[in-house]
C-alpha cells in the first residue's frame, strides 16, 4: 500500500503508482519479478508480462494451469488477476474445450481476435480489420499533416 499526503491529508492506494510516475515501469518490474519466476517454475505455459499486465500462452491445459496459478499465488504478493479483463483466443475448433475449461472463471473468450500490445492476435479476417483501420487512421493523420504544411510550411 502507498500513502500520498495530498493538503495535509492522506490518500491510501491499495495497489500501483501514480498515473505518469516516472519510477512506475522500473517499480513493476522489481515488485512482479517474483511472481513471475513463481508462475514460470510451476507452469510450462509461455508468459510475456509488460508493466502489470500479465500473457499466458499455449495449449488451453497449460495456459490454465498458469491461469489457476497466477490466481492463487498473485494476491500474496500484491497481484491481483482481473478475469472479467481476460480474454482468451482460441482456434474454432477449441472454442468448446476452453468454454469448458474456463467456466466460472469470468474469461472471456473468443475466435476472433484482440489486440495485444498494440498487435492483433487471432483470425485472419480480424488480423485484416485491424491492419485497415490502422492503415485509415494513418492516412488520416498524414492528410492533417499536409493541410497543415500547406499553412506552416
Amino acid at each position: 500500500m502507498r500513502l500520498f499526503v495530498v493538503g495535509g491529508s492522506e490518500l491510501k492506494s491499495a495497489e500501483g503508482t501514480t498515473h505518469g510516475e516516472p519510477l512506475a515501469m522500473s517499480m513493476y518490474a522489481i515488485r512482479l519479478q517474483p511472481l513471475k519466476s513463481l508462475l514460470h517454475n510451476r507452469s510450462t505455459a509461455k508468459q510475456c508480462w509488460f508493466a502489470d499486465d500479465a500473457t499466458g500462452g499455449g495449449p488451453l491445459e497449460k495456459v490454465k494451469q498458469w491461469w489457476e496459478e497466477l490466481r492463487e499465488t498473485g494476491p500474496p504478493l500484491v497481484y491481483y488477476p482481473n478475469s472479467k479483463k481476460c480474454w482468451l483466443v482460441v482456434k474454432p475448433e477449441k472454442e468448446g474445450r476452453a468454454k469448458e475449461m474456463f467456466a466460472g472463471t469470468g474469461i472471456n473468450i473468443t475466435t476472433e481476435g484482440r489486440k495485444h500490445l498494440g498487435a492483433a492476435l487471432g483470425s485472419r479476417s480480424y488480423l485484416e480489420q485491424y491492419v485497415s483501420g490502422k492503415v485509415e487512421d494513418w492516412l488520416g493523420e498524414v492528410k492533417r499533416l499536409a493541410e497543415f504544411a500547406r499553412s506552416q510550411p
